[in-house]
């Protein structure tokens, strides 16, 4: 049995032991915490978002250059040497080159993507020059972007027109016999309750079964506006009739339904005329005539006619007699 003075030497050894790898792993840490220039090298596919091409390049390119980055990068990247990256280039950094299907982008255009690298890299130079991607053509269609919404508004409040995108269409990218069916695509449910004042936000998009989208989601936003609505009995005219003609409708009068920005309207709405034009009517099979109005005024939102048409029929013409 290990006598009280080999014990506390064994304890001595262990403690110096422990004592020098403590200092060893904090000089370690230490220095790979501190920031190297060195040379780095990464294979990498391209993706973007280039129009009639595929979202993917079909081959990797070596990237070589002179990065700055701590200690610690360096140690993973001596175990990375066969991993191949996929990096996501802005299609406007992507040049065609003359050569049908490469694309390319320039050394300057490179130092920008840290993504190459990864996180807390910069890149100082590119050695290894510009790179060129091959990115295939790819099946596509343009189609505008629809809005499914579900709007609902405080009272005495409405949309100023409909939402409005901020890209207003769509590329599809699918087979052909796919893309033939597609004329549009549509958002996400745009849901709001309560809407009292003009909103905006971003809508994802509904891509059809077994298709790509040039992106995925859009900005939207809705103006919307306080209005004032009131209701007046306005008499219809009626003009183009040709010397010699009688035409005869009915109703003459109508019950207008306006409805203006807030506070209240101008003068310019009394202004408004109504009318039936015999143009219409000479075009018309049942003799109902829809019925006119001269120029609207901008604050006007909208204007609800009830009947909205007139019955018209000639009375008499010189032609007749």
């Amino acid at each position: 049995m290990p006598s009280q003075k080999q014990r506390n030497n064994r304890g001595k050894v262990t403690a110096t032991i422990l004592a020098v790898f403590l200092s060893c792993l904090i000089w370690l840490t230490f220095n790979l915490s501190q920031t190297y220039t060195e040379t780095a090298g990464a294979q990498i596919y391209a993706t973007s978002n280039l129009e009639g091409r595929a979202s993917t390049s079909v081959n990797s390119v070596q990237i070589i250059a002179r990065v700055r980055a701590s200690g610690f990068f360096f140690l993973r990247e001596a175990g990375k040497q066969d991993v191949i990256k996929t990096v996501k280039f802005n299609p406007e950094d992507l040049v065609n080159v003359n050569r049908g299907d490469y694309f390319e982008i320039s050394e300057s255009a490179l130092r920008r993507y840290t993504s190459i690298f990864g996180k807390d890299v910069y890149i100082e130079s590119v050695q290894s020059g510009n790179a060129e991607f091959k990115f295939l053509p790819e099946s596509h269609k343009k189609v505008p972007v629809r809005a499914v919404q579900s709007i609902n508004f405080k009272p005495q409040y409405c949309a100023m027109g409909g939402i409005k995108f901020a890209k207003d269409s769509v590329t599809v990218y699918g087979e052909p016999s796919k893309l033939e069916m597609i004329d549009f695509v549509t958002t996400s449910q745009i849901s709001r309750n309560d809407v009292g004042g003009s909103i905006h936000g971003t809508a994802y998009l509904e891509a059809p079964a077994g298709t790509r989208l040039s992106f995925n989601s859009v900005s939207y936003s809705l103006d919307v506006i306080r209005f004032v609505e009131f209701k007046r009995t306005v008499q219809i005219g009626i003009r183009n009739v040709p010397r010699g003609t009688s035409l005869s409708f009915y109703p003459k009068t109508v019950q207008a339904t306006f409805r203006c920005a807030f506070p209240a309207p101008n003068s310019d709405v009394d202004k408004i005329e109504f009318y039936i034009d015999y143009l219409d009517f000479q075009k018309s099979i049942s003799g109902r005539c829809a019925i006119r109005t001269t120029e609207i005024p901008d604050e006007l939102i909208s204007l609800r006619l009830e009947p909205e048409v007139c019955e018209c029929l000639v009375t008499s013409s010189v032609d007749q007699l």
